[in-house]
């Protein structure tokens, strides 16, 4: 029993020695609003919507870096807001939503790989301080 909980608590100890990323020292896609389709952004969520036809759309942010901590990648990523219905009909309010771009280095263009929910993201999207603005 004090072997298993040893082995427990060196596991919860260990997990948290992971290096964090040299934002630094990475390459990340320049920031353009050109390449910010508020079509596809709009294509992408209104799939993951109960009520995808019902959704209205607000863009009230800027581009900014970020790194996905799931995908391993620098990116950029545009937070907005979803105002769509549930399945009562009834309007939600609106919520949070990141969409996430890479720089494809086979073709050289930015593309849209991911839309989701504020916190909900499977690739673990986080927005970084721009070390320029210091």
């Amino acid at each position: 029993m004090k072997k298993l909980l040893f082995v427990l608590v060196s596991m919860l100890y260990f997990t948290g020695c992971v290096p964090a990323p040299d934002f630094a020292k990475m390459d990340f896609p320049e920031k353009s609003d050109s390449i910010v389709k508020h079509s596809k952004i709009e294509e992408s969520t209104k799939d993951k919507l109960k009520d995808g036809d019902s959704a209205k759309f607000k863009y009230p942010f800027k581009l900014q870096k970020a790194y996905s901590y799931g995908l391993k990648v620098p990116g950029l990523a545009l937070n907005y807001k979803v105002n769509s219905k549930n399945s009562y009909g009834a309007y939600t309010g609106f919520k949070f939503w990141t969409a996430f771009y890479v720089l494809n280095k086979k073709t050289n263009k930015i593309v849209l790989i991911d839309t989701s929910s504020a916190g909900n993201s499977i690739f673990d999207i986080r927005t970084i301080e721009d070390p320029a603005r210091k």
